[in-house]
C-alpha cells in the first residue's frame, strides 16, 4: 500500500534548544514519509542556524519565516505552515514537545483502516526533561457525548495529539484564530468536533507534553490571555447553544464569570463591562445577574473588592 505523506507543522519562537529535541523526536519516527514545516515567528536566538543545519542534513525538514504581513503569533504561523504543506495528513505540533517514535506509524495505520476525519492519541506530561513524567494530560480522550464533554473538559487533548485528514480540514475551512492569545486549541477542536460524528482514539501515550515556565499555558495570565479565554467560551455558547447540554451551558457561564473577575483584578474595567453587556445582549445572563455584575464592577473600582457579585 502506498504510504500517505504526513505534514508536521510547527510554529516556533526563541526555543532553539527545545526545538532541537522536538525535531530529533520527529527524525526518529518509524514512519518515514513525512515533511516537517517549521515556521519561525521572528526568533532572535539560534533558531535559523539550527533549522538550516537540519534542512541540510534531512530535506524532509523545511524552514519558513512568518511573512511580515501576517500577525505575530503561533496561530498565524500554523495557518501559514498549512498553506505550504503537501501532505494528505496533517499533524500540527509544538516546538517544545516530543513525539513517541511510533506516533505517525500508529496513527497513519488507524486512518488507513477507518474512514474517520482524524485520530487522536493520549499525551504524557513531563517536567522539563522526559525522565520526569508527571502523568497523563487527561484521563480520557473519548466519550459518548464527546462534543459536550470536550467543552466541559471531561475529555481533552492539545494540538500535538491528533492526526487529521487534509481534505476534512479543507472542506470545513478549519484554521486557527490568529486573534487568540490563549485557548486557541480549545477553540479549534470545538469547531472540529462540531463537524464530526466519530473519530478514532489510541489510548497509548504517543505525545510527550513539556511543562515549563515559558509555555503559553504556564506563563503569566495577561489581560490579553484572560480575554481570549473568555471570548472562546463566549463564542462557543453563542454559536452552539442549541447543541449544548444544561451542564455545558452552566460550565461555560461559570468560567466566563471567573474570567471577568480576573479582568477586574487586572483593572480591565472597560473590557469587563463590554463583555457583560454582550452577555446581556445575547441573553446569556438574566437581568438580575446583569445588575449584580454591574454592581461588582463598580464595587471593585471603588473598594478594590466585589468579584463575588460577578462570580455568584
Amino acid at each position: 500500500m502506498e504510504q500517505p505523506l504526513v505534514s508536521i507543522i510547527i510554529p516556533t519562537y526563541n526555543r532553539a534548544q527545545l526545538l532541537l529535541e522536538t525535531l530529533r523526536s520527529i527524525s526518529e519516527q518509524t514512519f518515514g514519509n513525512w515533511e516537517c514545516i517549521v515556521v519561525d515567528d521572528g526568533s532572535s536566538d539560534d533558531t535559523e542556524m539550527l533549522l538550516k543545519r537540519m534542512v541540510s542534513e534531512d530535506n524532509r525538514f523545511r524552514y519558513y519565516e512568518r511573512p511580515a504581513a501576517l500577525p505575530k503569533g503561533a496561530n498565524a504561523c500554523r495557518n501559514y505552515g498549512f498553506e505550504q504543506a503537501n501532505g494528505t495528513l496533517i499533524n500540527w505540533f509544538d516546538s517544545d514537545d516530543l513525539m513517541h517514535p511510533e506516533k505517525l506509524q500508529r496513527q497513519v495505520a488507524a486512518l488507513q483502516q477507518q474512514q474517520v476525519p482524524f485520530t487522536v492519541c493520549q499525551t504524557l506530561v513531563f517536567q522539563d526533561t522526559p525522565e520526569n513524567i508527571l502523568g497523563l494530560r487527561k484521563d480520557a480522550i473519548a466519550s459518548e457525548d464527546f462534543f459536550n464533554d470536550f467543552i466541559q473538559n471531561k475529555i481533552k487533548w492539545l494540538t500535538q495529539a491528533p492526526l487529521l485528514r487534509r481534505d476534512f480540514v479543507d472542506a470545513e475551512n478549519l484554521r486557527f484564530d490568529p486573534s487568540l492569545a490563549r485557548s486557541q486549541e480549545r477553540d479549534f477542536f470545538v469547531r472540529v468536533l462540531s463537524k464530526v460524528s466519530e473519530y478514532h482514539t489510541d489510548d497509548t501515550p504517543l505525545v510527550y507534553f513539556r511543562k515549563h515556565s515559558d509555555s503559553i499555558s504556564n506563563g503569566p495570565a495577561t489581560i490579553e490571555k484572560i480575554h481570549a479565554t473568555f471570548r472562546v467560551n463566549f463564542n462557543i455558547l453563542q454559536t452552539y447553544r442549541s447543541r449544548l447540554t444544561e451542564a455545558s451551558m452552566l460550565y461555560l457561564k461559570i468560567h466566563m464569570k471567573r474570567d471577568l473577575a480576573q479582568l477586574l483584578h487586572n483593572k480591565a474595567w472597560e473590557i469587563a463591562l463590554s463583555e457583560i453587556n454582550a452577555m446581556r445582549d445575547e441573553k446569556m445572563i438574566t437581568t438580575a445577574e446583569y445588575t449584580k455584575m454591574r454592581l461588582g464592577i463598580l464595587s471593585f473600582k471603588v473598594f478594590g473588592k466585589g468579584t463575588v457579585f460577578i462570580t455568584s
